[in-house]
């Protein structure tokens, strides 16, 4: 490694010197992508077994990004994280001021930077001191601005900062930076990239915060950037919307505690407001430890929580320490304004307001709200993307905190989550909440987003609160996968990662490679490089990532040969042998396959058929193989997966032991094992039967029996959608839960839709872990009631999901007169809804369920004998020759015969052996009897002259 650091340091010198004859900067390194505003190289790899030694990367980028002689870059941020990379940001400085909206970083491994990626500039104005004074330049800044008061006007709450932050200079009054920003809306040409005094303003009426830039020669405001992103004592809160959680206070008198803690980072703070737009660290103060307000206060309690779940989140899941990775104080204001419908992250705190009913909003501090916008001071700390703008680094900035708040959502309220940002704050006129939410990630367009970059419903405007729907829809496809055609028409497929993977690309993607001017385009290259550190690349994680940008509009599909295996079988029970089973092979990305079909043979074609020929249980497993790289395969394997009945096998056909005896019979099979008299009555199941007491010999039969899908089909749950109370059409996400009380297949339901062109929901039955048993998509051929054919079958259990999802779901529901448990014949009972609500009434979607219950299916018969043999004792032995004794005995037993002894058997009442030995011929032998437990024996006595006597003795 060493020689070829010190052979590419060579190259870098060498091309200083030979610019003019070869033209190039950039020899030795891969051009992954650029700059959408600036056309410049953003993300720049280096070849194979070439690299740039820490301490020449500064000189390297200058010369090779083409920086102008009187620019540099310093180092301002240095992290290493778990794979073993160091990650240094730099900023980049003209003439001796930082360059505003730059961002360069280094990503070393092994003490070799391998990549780097990056916004940076290269035209510069000549001028390089100010002409304005910087109270010249506020002045004209706080004219653009207007506002009838500033933050820095508020003394109590300066006060408070400086004993907070135990910083006595602390001020909102803003202090002016130079730096060179490029004019907005310009090109990049010199004229356009200016000296400018950068102003932090901060304005409480009304609420303004950005920074305010302007050009210290003009005094013209040249660019606004906002810096506002909308939407230690344990006890209890009883909590608004996520029911009584454990929470942090701080009993800060002897009986009064306060919504502050220190124990997570440098602490969590809830404050109130009052209504009030000025802010003031005014506490909520309860006497004990269990928080149990009174609305509207009960949703501070949500707030402060919402708080320590998104510390606890990052803190575990990510090991980030707050939001900026040392411990970032989280407070959070409430009670903002009146009928205030909105929260915020001002940049540096979080405020909440009350909602405003008529606008269709409740308190707005739901788990994921808090989550969301406390997400976008991470992204102030890491990426620093735009905020609230109108470009797509904006877009991708919201979509970033949305993520983060529905996977905040997922690990603090495994229960009582979904893929709706904002659903337990929005409400009808009434007040009454309703779970539509303000997005829906899983499908963007239902609530007029777009799911596909600049495809439907794509604003040309650029509102980011709009345009990060494709960005949304990527994460959810990545997280549970999908399949479908998009709005530019390509056709896609995404095998899902799970959130536990998707949740560390995202992460990694936002906080190692994105810049604040990262575009949609930036941010595939980026997540694709942060599955490919995280995971390998030739790996699923890479191939989805990229299949999932596919999916949104956005780059090629994955090529890479990575294979998935996949499998389905037409059937997969059968009451006898022999049984034929066609395999469908779904696998992708793959060349070659190997199939175990578990009976002992295999196979190599793609989608082969296999016959049974005799009855067990049986695994099957598919190994696909791709082209990637060597040894590059997948593996599915599905337990238990065919069941083929057969005649049970008993362990003693035929069992004789001396009578009268009780006889335990055991047999093995399939299924469950059933054992019959003589005349066909049933005595018992299981693999073992007891008889009773036998005189004569007796013979029983045993029969194995499997369930298969029955073939009577019964109804239940409301018959339709008139049966409950009032209701109407939905287009969002939801679900019916319920019992299996039987196994049984799910036949068919009825749905009522809105239109025939606009209603293709997606049918997915779920366990109660939340893994899909089987989805159907279904293409109502017209409005009103539709029959829609499913044939899930359902094993007995609990917690099951039958859900509705998808861009085009437009069924209807009822939302009033549900009364839960409802049953379905006798086979299963509908238990309620995904929507946790003080009124619980909804029933969505599925009436009328035809249903099949599952039916025995047993084998022929095979009889079990018991035989009686009557069997005499040593005293009827007419043969004097033979002695055992002592009899009874505890520990030896002594055997003469004058006949001479060939072998000696023991065996038990059952017949069973239990000890046997050679005598060698000859006339005595003593038998070791102490390891038998204490009972009576027979003793069967071989001689040279005799086939056998037998006698019976008793060991105590």
């Amino acid at each position: 490694m060493k020689k070829s650091i010190t052979f590419f340091a060579s190259l870098i010198f060498l091309s200083l010197g030979s610019q003019a004859q070869d033209g190039t900067r950039l020899s030795g390194t891969q051009i992954m992508d650029h700059n959408a505003y600036t056309n410049l190289p953003n993300f720049i790899k280096m070849e194979e077994g070439k690299g740039i030694e820490p301490g020449n990367f500064v000189q390297w980028a200058v010369f090779s990004l083409g920086l102008p002689a009187s620019s540099t870059l310093k180092p301002y941020n240095t992290f290493s994280d778990e794979l073993g990379y160091i990650h240094t940001r730099y900023r980049q400085y003209e003439k001796g001021y930082p360059v505003e909206g730059s961002m360069v970083i280094s990503h070393e491994r092994n003490g070799v930077i391998k990549m780097m990626n990056g916004d940076y500039y290269q035209n510069f104005s000549s001028t390089a001191s100010p002409a304005l004074d910087e109270k010249s330049a506020l002045s004209m800044a706080m004219q653009t601005v207007g506002a009838q008061k500033y933050r820095w006007e508020n003394k109590e709450l300066e006060a408070q900062m400086r004993a907070m932050n135990n910083d006595p200079t602390f001020s909102y009054y803003p202090k002016g930076e130079l730096v060179f920003v490029h004019r907005k809306g310009a090109s990049f040409d010199v004229e356009n990239m200016r000296l400018a005094y950068k102003f932090d303003i901060f304005a409480e009426k009304p609420l303004f915060r950005a920074d305010v830039f302007v050009d210290a020669s003009t005094g013209e405001v040249l660019e606004s950037k906002n810096k506002i992103c909308s939407a230690n004592v344990v006890g209890t809160g009883v909590t608004l919307y996520s029911g009584t959680v454990p929470m942090t206070s701080d009993n800060f008198s002897a009986s009064q505690y306060r919504l502050r803690e220190t124990g997570r980072g440098n602490g969590i703070n809830t404050y109130n407001l009052a209504n009030g737009t000025t802010y003031a660290t005014t506490d909520f103060t309860n006497n004990s430890s269990t928080w149990n307000l009174a609305a509207p206060d009960q949703a501070a309690a949500d707030a402060h929580w919402g708080a320590e779940m998104t510390y606890d989140y990052y803190k575990i899941i990510h090991n980030r320490n707050s939001i900026d990775g040392s411990g970032y104080t989280l407070n959070s204001y409430m009670h903002y304004s009146t009928n205030y419908a909105n929260a915020f992250w001002d940049g540096t705190e979080m405020t909440y307001g009350d909602g405003n009913v008529s606008q269709g909003f409740l308190m707005m501090t739901a788990l994921d709200v808090c989550g969301h916008e406390i997400s976008h001071g991470l992204t102030s700390f890491t990426s620093m993307l735009n905020g609230g703008g109108t470009d797509e680094a904006s877009a991708l900035n919201e979509g970033n905190s949305d993520i983060f708040g529905t996977n905040i959502e997922w690990v603090a309220r495994p229960t009582q989550h979904d893929w709706l940002m904002g659903a337990d704050i929005t409400c009808n006129t009434s007040g009454v909440q309703n779970h539509i939410g303000i997005r829906n990630m899983a499908s963007p367009k239902s609530l007029n987003q777009p799911n596909c970059y600049l495809g439907v419903n794509w604003d040309p405007a650029g509102e980011c609160h709009n345009n990060d729907g494709p960005y949304n829809y990527w994460y959810y496809l990545l997280c549970l996968g999908g399949s479908g055609t998009n709005d530019i028409g390509n056709t896609w497929a995404v095998n899902g990662i799970t959130m536990a993977e998707a949740r560390l690309i995202a992460f990694r993607q936002n906080t190692v490679y994105f810049t604040p001017t990262t575009t949609y385009a930036n941010a595939r290259s980026f997540s694709i490089q942060a599955a490919t550190d995280l995971y390998g690349n030739c790996s699923h994680e890479v191939a989805s990532t990229t299949n999932a940008w596919y999916a949104i509009g956005v780059g090629a599909a994955y090529s890479g040969g990575v294979p998935t295996a996949g499998f389905s079988v037409n059937q997969t029970q059968s009451c006898s042998a022999p049984f034929s089973v066609q395999f469908t092979n779904a696998s992708s990305g793959a060349v070659s396959y190997s199939w175990n079909f578990g009976d002992g043979s295999t196979g190599t074609t793609a989608s082969p058929a296999h016959t049974y020929t005799a009855g067990g249980i049986y695994n099957v497993q598919l190994v696909a193989t791709g082209t990637c790289s060597t040894n590059n395969i997948d593996t599915m394997k599905k337990s238990s997966l065919i069941t083929v009945n057969g005649p049970p096998t008993a362990v003693s056909p035929t069992t004789t032991v001396c009578g009268p005896q009780s006889f335990s019979l055991s047999a093995t099979g399939v299924g469950t094992i059933t054992w019959l008299d003589a005349s066909g009555n049933v005595l018992g199941t299981g693999p073992n039967y007891v008889t009773p007491t036998l005189s004569v010999t007796t013979s029983y039969s045993v029969t194995s029996s499997i369930m298969t899908t029955g073939t009577l089909v019964a109804a239940g749950a409301p018959a339709n959608n008139n049966t409950l109370g009032g209701g109407g059409y939905l287009n969002f996400t939801h679900q019916l839960i319920f019992d299996a009380l039987v196994p049984f297949t799910l036949v068919s339901v009825d749905v009522y839709a809105q239109g025939s062109t606009g209603s293709s929901p997606t049918i997915s039955l779920m366990d109660n872990s939340g893994n899909t048993i089987a989805t159907l998509n279904a293409n109502l051929t017209s409005a009103g009631l539709n029959t829609v054919n499913l044939n899930f079958h359902v094993p007995a259990g609990t917690g099951y999901k039958l859900a509705a999802s998808g861009a085009n779901i437009n069924l209807y529901r009822n939302n009033a007169g549900a009364a839960f448990p409802i049953a379905v014949s006798n086979v299963a009972n509908i238990t309620g809804t995904d929507v946790f609500s003080t009124n619980p009434t909804y029933y969505y979607w599925f009436y009328n369920w035809k249903v099949e219950a599952d039916m025995a299916c047993p084998s022929q018969p095979v009889t079990v004998v018991a035989t009686i043999q009557v069997c005499t004792g040593i005293s009827e032995i007419s043969d004097p020759g033979i002695l055992a004794f002592p009899n009874p005995t505890r520990n030896q037993l002594t055997i003469q015969s004058d006949k001479g002894i060939s072998n000696i058997y023991v065996t038990n009442m059952l017949g069973q052996s239990v000890l046997s030995t050679e005598g060698g011929n000859q006339k005595g032998l003593t038998l070791d009897v102490s390891g038998l437990p204490a009972g009576t024996y027979f003793v069967k006595i071989v001689s040279s002259t005799s086939s056998g006597k037998l006698f019976r003795i008793v060991i105590e």
